[in-house]
Parts: C-alpha cells; sequence; structure tokens
C-alpha cells in the first residue's frame, strides 16, 4: 500500500506542476475508493460463464476443473483485458458479442465466431480490446483455434 501512496502522491504533485513554461497547470487527479493495481483472479468451475465488463478490466480466469467451459464475452470495449489460463484441462471456447471480432494469430476469426483451446494443462490465452468491436488474442502455446473456419 504504501508504494501506491507515494506513486500518487508524486502524480498528485505532477497533475499541479506547470506545464512547458507558459503558466498553463493541470488540473488535480481526484481518486475516491481504493486505488489497486491488483488483478481480479477467479476460478471457475461452471460449464458456462458469462463475462462481465467488470471481469474483463485487468481479470484472469483460471479453468479449474478438467472439464470443458464455455466463456461468453461482454461487449468488447477499448483497453478490456482478460487473461483464461487452462488449470486442470479440457476444452476451453470463448465466445465474443455476436459483432465482435477476434484476432488470433493475426487472423479476424470472423464476426461472432467462437475461438477454443487444445484442451490441454497450461494453455494460456490473453484478450485485448483494442477498439470497440476487436478483441486482439494472444495465445500461449499457439494451439487456440477458430471454432467456426
Amino acid at each position: 500500500m504504501r508504494k501506491i501512496k507515494i506513486l500518487l502522491g508524486a502524480l498528485l504533485l505532477l497533475c499541479s506542476m506547470t506545464v512547458f513554461g507558459q503558466g498553463r497547470t493541470l488540473n488535480q487527479l481526484t481518486v475516491t475508493g481504493t486505488l489497486t493495481g491488483e488483478s481480479l483472479v477467479e476460478d471457475d468451475t461452471d460449464a458456462t460463464i458469462t463475462l462481465t465488463l467488470t471481469q474483463c478490466r485487468n481479470g484472469v480466469r483460471l479453468n479449474n476443473d478438467a472439464d470443458v467451459i464455455h466463456y461468453d464475452l461482454p461487449n468488447v470495449e477499448v483497453g478490456l483485458v482478460v487473461m483464461i489460463y487452462d488449470f486442470k484441462g479440457g476444452v476451453i471456447t470463448i465466445d465474443p458479442n455476436l459483432t465482435d471480432h477476434i484476432f488470433l494469430n493475426g487472423v479476424d476469426v470472423g464476426a461472432g465466431d467462437t475461438i477454443e483451446s487444445g484442451g490441454n494443462i497450461g494453455e494460456l490465452i490473453t484478450l485485448i480490446g483494442i477498439s470497440d468491436t476487436e478483441w486482439l488474442a494472444i495465445d500461449k502455446p499457439a494451439e487456440w483455434v477458430d471454432s467456426n473456419p
């Protein structure tokens, strides 16, 4: 907590400094509530998980049983980030909104098309919202595929 307070204090100081020596100042940053850099980590065992925007803001999902699991994504927004890791094995399917696109290994899989894992322990995918209609998928190892080629 101490590092966050120091960083926040430095940010407040920066926000009140004169910019470019022209007498202009930036507005003060006001923060209410708790400011953290922590990720939301959740164990998933249900067959279907419908993710919310909040769960896709620096969220980590663990497929924590040796079963198939289906993730429904919210409408994509720029800056959303969710990581999904197969902790116990089982095919994982990721289903975007009908108008959203997932770019997997540089290829657009199509509007509303799902992607799925190979069902192996250790498979990992990170989805990043890069526009209001596009998810960028980074998968390791690269075993994720377009479910509807």
